[in-house]
């Protein structure tokens, strides 16, 4: 959660009449603020913060994906980027988007900065008579640098440093966040052209997901549902409640209860193997019970021993153990909320629900709703078992 989340004053203010506040700011590629009269009327700005006047917006946040946050919102035809040095042409300039609360002073302690990346498309509709413009945060920068040949590993050094080199490499400005603890270090490994997936296979060796933070700080952690972590706060239902809607559904498509990793590198080291199942009989997806048994394979080049591997089928098990219970909630939008949070939920009747936030989407115009999808945070057992 973002610095000031869990004030009492901002828990207030949330569950009381709010004012939201919103802004839209445009930086030229070397970070120069870009919003200004030559690009158009006066009342396609504000002039006292010199930010983009927008009609509809909202930023999507995701684990599931390399580019972890996506903004997309609407402008007055007139903005649509006829050359390609205008405001909004998507060759260069970026985007910061902020969101929150302005207080009943004026005061907006209750906002942070909620997305930050590159212009991507722009889109003008006729119709509508409005322009369209996505959004990709720096994430994608790092993808789209591709290897312009083979490159070698950094023998030796840690994992998470190497991280940063291939980040670093990819979109020099990067800045870092604070990373999990990890103790592996980088075997001899050659990359042929996808440095995402370079990135992705040793994130995964790490059991852990490397991504843009709303403040642009790349970060590399482990899966957040299947680490110990008490809830920050508990919503409810109901009146005075936060939590607006819920869907929730059990499924067993994607569940594994046979985890099979293989640590194996193509310079003939030998390969290493580990297996994790789910051995507890109380458990609803145990090897031996009536769910049946379903196994994934996991091919890596990173893990050189036994213990690395076993840590990572160990992780894949319970991370697919997290998905038997899937929860999909409308709220009260809350600017403060970041991926990887650990919430409790009262809802529904039922109470002391435990779910991580994997994705949301955070409206930043007057729309009453923020969606938010998590997943049941498992470590010995399932949630709904304990």
């Amino acid at each position: 959660m973002l610095s000031g989340g869990l004030d009492p004053m901002y828990r207030k203010a949330l569950a009381a009449p709010r004012r939201p506040y919103s802004r839209i700011a445009i930086f030229s590629g070397s970070g120069q603020p870009l919003v200004n009269f030559k690009y158009g009327t006066r009342q396609q700005f504000s002039t006292r913060e010199n930010s983009l006047l927008f009609f509809s917006g909202s930023v999507s946040a995701t684990l599931s994906s390399r580019v972890s946050r996506t903004l997309n919102f609407s402008v007055h035809e007139s903005l649509y980027p006829v050359l390609s040095t205008d405001l909004l042409a998507p060759y260069g300039n970026f985007i910061r988007a902020y969101s929150g609360l302005e207080l009943g002073d004026g005061s907006r302690r209750y906002s942070w900065q909620v997305f930050g990346g590159r212009i991507q498309n722009v889109s003008w509709d006729s119709v509508s008579g409005s322009v369209q413009v996505s959004c990709e945060d720096f994430a994608s920068d790092v993808v789209d640098n591709g290897f312009l040949q083979p490159l070698n590993s950094s023998v030796g050094i840690p994992c998470t440093d190497q991280i940063k080199e291939l980040i670093s490499d990819g979109y020099p400005q990067a800045t870092f966040g604070t990373f999990d603890t990890f103790n592996n270090v980088m075997p001899q490994l050659t990359w042929e052209a996808d440095r995402g997936s370079a990135l992705d296979e040793i994130a995964q060796s790490l059991s852990a997901f490397w991504y843009q933070l709303a403040g642009e700080a790349f970060v590399t952690r482990r899966i957040p549902w299947t680490v110990p972590g008490a809830p920050l706060l508990t919503l409810h239902d109901g009146p005075g409640g936060s939590v607006l809607r819920f869907h929730v559904s059990r499924s067993r498509s994607d569940v594994y209860n046979a985890i099979a990793t293989t640590g194996e590198r193509a310079d003939g080291t030998t390969p290493v193997f580990a297996n994790a199942l789910d051995q507890n009989p109380a458990s609803p997806t145990y090897v031996l019970g009536s769910f049946g048994r379903r196994t994934r394979q996991i091919h890596l080049q990173t893990p050189t021993t036994q213990g690395q591997v076993q840590s990572v089928a160990n992780t894949q098990l319970q991370s697919s153990k997290a998905l038997t219970e899937s929860w999909d909630f409308g709220i009260i939008p809350d600017a403060s909320l970041e991926l990887g949070d650990v919430l409790g939920f009262d809802v529904g009747g039922r109470t002391g629900v435990v779910q991580v936030v994997s994705e949301f989407q955070l409206p930043l115009d007057l729309s009453p709703e923020m969606s938010l999808g998590t997943r049941s945070q498992v470590l010995d057992l399932l949630e709904s078992d304990q």
